[in-house]
């Protein structure tokens, strides 16, 4: 079942409730591995140099090398962000590791999200209708009458979508006469692959705050930080137990300053962050 999501303005909005819990076990190696000794760690601890002996082939995930890749018009690469002005001066702001394609026709205006983040500010002196679509490999959701002076922001992050309303309202709906709400300014919407389903809750600093240089997290779980710590730092950071990516964690960064990132959560955190080596940070419980 594929989402269909309608985006108009002149319906009420319906109050929100709980999000979708994220699922992002980042495990890669068994949880029970016990943080290695003598190592150097970030923040405050040390960190670990093992050598050019490390098996990093070892930790990839089964399947990774049969991953389909996407065909994209414009795409970001680690810590890079991107603002596209169109003909339109409607503005489409990437965020790191993204990739949208944009089509302008002379009847539509497209925008499909097919990985990552991004923000979409729609221009009100153009009278084409303006879609904003979601495509991977798991998931298609279309727009329909996306509205002048509307402002968005659309995540794709494993098989969950969000979006943000930051300016106007929407009209959110599942295909096959599956339930609406109507996300008015302030309200974030979760939705999922084959989850019959959509809930909203309140919009957060964070979802705009990479926009500035900045990634805000406010009461975050730790697997969603780690999300974003992936968006800006090359290699990999890896929880190794799952029930770490449900600690909260909050905390205002330069998002180009991972290792501070790190440093804070191993400092408020049950959590041991050990770098191995400067592509691969592990986060162990304590």
């Amino acid at each position: 079942m594929y989402p269909d999501i309608a985006f108009m303005s002149d319906k009420a909005p319906v109050a929100g409730g709980s999000g979708v819990p994220m699922d992002m076990t980042g495990l890669l190696v068994p949880a029970s591995l016990p943080i290695p000794t003598g190592h150097r760690a970030c923040g405050r601890r040390h960190f670990l140099s093992l050598g050019a002996t490390l098996a990093l082939s070892a930790l990839a995930p089964a399947g990774l090398a049969g991953c389909a890749l996407f065909s994209d018009d414009i795409t970001t690469g680690i810590g890079e962000t991107k603002t596209i002005e169109l003909p339109d001066g409607s503005l489409v702001e990437l965020d790191a590791d993204s990739a949208v394609a944009i089509d302008l026709g002379e009847r539509l205006r497209k925008v499909t999200l097919r990985r990552g983040r991004a923000a979409v500010e729609i221009s009100g002196n153009d009278a084409r209708p303006f879609r904003l679509h979601y495509l991977t490999a798991r998931m298609l959701a279309t727009t329909k009458s996306l509205n002048r002076y509307d402002y968005v922001v659309a995540q794709i992050r494993d098989a969950q979508a969000t979006l943000s309303v930051i300016r106007g309202a929407v009209a959110m709906r599942i295909t096959n006469d599956g339930p609406i709400i109507y996300p008015a300014a302030g309200r974030k919407v979760f939705f999922e692959v084959d989850v019959d389903r959509l809930e909203s809750r309140a919009a957060k600093t964070g979802d705009t705050s990479w926009r500035k240089g900045q990634l805000v997290f406010e009461d975050q779980p730790l697997g969603e930080v780690i999300a974003d710590i992936g968006r800006y730092r090359h290699g990999s950071v890896l929880s190794m137990d799952a029930a770490l990516n449900t600690l909260l964690f909050t905390g205002k960064f330069a998002a180009a300053d991972t290792d501070s990132i790190l440093t804070a959560i191993d400092t408020a955190l049950p959590v041991a962050c050990v770098e191995l080596t400067p592509l691969l940070v592990m986060i162990f419980p304590t």
